[in-house]
């Protein structure tokens, strides 16, 4: 394959997809035309970009976006995604990969301390925890006033525990840890997990509230007590789950260990079905379907069947993945969701990603072979001439829009990589970390 081709071919389009005065990269483009939609920052995917640049050694465009963010973040670090919220809605998931690629940008540069602005974010979830025994995840802006409300989504704080111990020579490496543990445990001790062993989308404020947190309670009620007994799979339990892992990675505290088998037998439990596929959204009331990002959980059982030592794990990835593979045999790509006519591009990435994890571990030709597949797909029907459309009709082959959101474009080079560089999988720490669906 000709992987130098694609890489090229991605880096010729950021080229373009260069905001001319403020240097960083913007958002959206049409992937027929080239034509700028979006001229707004991607800025919450800064993780996502650097270990990529670094490794196709792009440093003028990894300086160029740092000096860009590193810049907003001088004027008000409370980054806020302006694409999906006000300017006065704050929520923390879009920190989670901005936090990891100032972490890795540290770390390729051989910085010994925190950036500065990291330093500001622990600060601020140590000090909810301390005080609060809570992380919110959602705050609201006054003029330069930040008000965090009494919401604790999973997806805005599962990454955490990871961020915090990620740089083990870090000077805070043991009072983050410490951290990290104390996460976990608001975490399982939820009255939900408690029950079974799996975390809600939302985790309930039981700490002392004033009349503004009440107000927010009350105004919220309904979604906050829905959300507080339903599970999201993907994402929400994934990355918490990952965190866990790395927690144990670094503690060897049996603990951690027995929450993993825990949850994953929870999971089978309630939300696999018969084809050994797992849907993604689940409560008492209700339940959905399978979707492509399946992948993640194969992705995510073949680390733990590397980190745990355990057979067990790459048996259950191998069962997903050969469920998966029959869609791919069908259509040439994954759909979307179990009854969806549409393939979507990143999902398509990260199944390449897991089967090549899954080759390294099981030296089975199959899944490196339709890893292959995978990509070949992406290059011949989802590549355009100015970058890549997000969904793909699975039955006739034809874009359904001709929106390209750049981050998707600069995420479909690590399926590239990967088969490249698959030996290097488990081998290189750095490279093994670049590959991991967050």
């Amino acid at each position: 394959m000709l992987i130098e081709k694609e890489i090229n071919y991605i880096f010729n389009i950021l080229d373009c997809a260069t905001h001319k005065i403020k240097g960083h990269i913007v958002s959206h483009i049409n992937a027929n035309t080239g034509k700028i939609i979006n001229d707004n920052p991607i800025f919450e995917d800064f993780g996502d970009i650097v270990p990529l640049f670094v490794l196709c050694k792009k440093n003028s465009f990894l300086t160029n976006e740092f000096n860009a963010l590193n810049n907003s973040l001088k004027k008000d670090f409370y980054f806020s995604n302006k694409k999906f919220h006000s300017k006065n809605i704050i929520h923390t998931y879009d920190w989670s990969d901005l936090i990891y690629g100032l972490i890795l940008f540290d770390l390729e540069n051989k910085n010994k301390d925190e950036n500065p602005h990291i330093k500001k974010y622990f600060n601020l979830i140590e000090k909810q925890i301390e005080k609060k025994k809570f992380i919110s995840t959602v705050a609201i802006k006054f003029f330069k006033f930040t008000y965090f409300l009494p919401i604790c989504t999973m997806n805005g704080c599962a990454m955490y525990p990871e961020l915090l111990i990620f740089k083990e020579d870090s000077n805070n490496f043991k009072s983050n840890l410490m951290i990290a543990k104390k996460i976990i445990r608001l975490w399982t001790e939820n009255s939900f997990f408690k029950k079974y062993n799996l975390f809600p989308d939302y985790l309930e404020y039981l700490g002392k509230k004033n009349l503004f947190d009440k107000l927010c309670i009350m105004i919220f009620k309904k979604q906050i007590n829905k959300k507080n007994k339903s599970v999201t799979l993907f994402k929400q339990n994934t990355n918490a789950i990952a965190s866990i892992l790395s927690v144990y990675i670094v503690s060897k505290d049996k603990i951690y260990r027995d929450l993993i088998y825990n949850w994953y037998k929870s999971l089978k439990k309630y939300l696999q079905n018969e084809n050994y596929l797992f849907i993604n959204k689940w409560s008492k009331n209700e339940k959905g379907l399978w979707e492509a990002s399946n992948a993640q959980l194969v992705d995510l059982l073949c680390d733990f069947h590397f980190y745990l030592k355990d057979e067990y794990f790459v048996f259950e990835a191998e069962k997903i993945a050969n469920e998966l593979i029959k869609k791919i045999d069908k259509f040439h790509m994954l759909p979307s969701t179990e009854k969806s006519d549409k393939a979507h591009c990143d999902q398509q990435v990260d199944f390449a990603v897991a089967l090549i994890k899954l080759y390294k571990l099981t030296k089975n030709e199959k899944y490196l072979n339709n890893s292959i597949i995978v990509m070949s797909s992406i290059k011949k029907y989802f590549y355009k001439k100015y970058g890549i459309v997000e969904y793909v009709n699975i039955y006739d082959k034809t874009e359904s829009t001709e929106l390209c959101k750049i981050k998707f474009l600069i995420l479909s080079l690590k399926g590239w990589l990967a088969i490249k560089y698959h030996d290097e999988i488990y081998k290189n720490k750095e490279f093994t970390r670049l590959l991991n669906d967050r």
